[in-house]
């Protein structure tokens, strides 16, 4: 990233640089993640980037209410994960990370997890 990592400091987020960090973010979500060849989420990547976004947010990409989703289809166990959407969001973070667009993977979003019978909510 331009800046690296970022930090809490007191009450203020910052760079590595001692910056203070101010995001401007969209979201990408549920069956835009999956079904985007590599040039398009390049090409996305880039025009988030030149809109002059530095945040996206990953969303509904573990939701039992969207398909696809990162768990494989056509079986109520959620821990195993489709290898191929794993790599669309592998590929997702890659291309923002390159535009400089810093990546918030939301994971609290009400993902029912299962295993084989026994079902939990987080």
């Amino acid at each position: 990233m331009q800046r690296g990592f970022v930090r809490a400091e007191n009450d203020r987020l910052v760079f590595e640089d001692g910056s203070e960090a101010r995001f401007w973010g969209a979201n990408v979500q549920a069956r835009a993640l999956f079904d985007a060849s590599n040039e398009m989420i390049e090409q996305q990547a880039r025009r988030i980037a030149g809109l002059g976004f530095n945040l996206v947010r990953i969303h509904h990409h573990d939701s039992a209410d969207w398909s696809p989703s990162l768990f494989l289809s056509n079986t109520d166990n959620t821990s195993e994960l489709d290898a191929k959407n794993l790599d669309r969001i592998d590929y997702w973070v890659k291309c923002l990370k390159e535009n400089g667009v810093y990546i918030w993977l939301d994971l609290h979003v009400g993902k029912t997890v299962s295993s084989r019978g026994s079902d939990r909510i987080l």
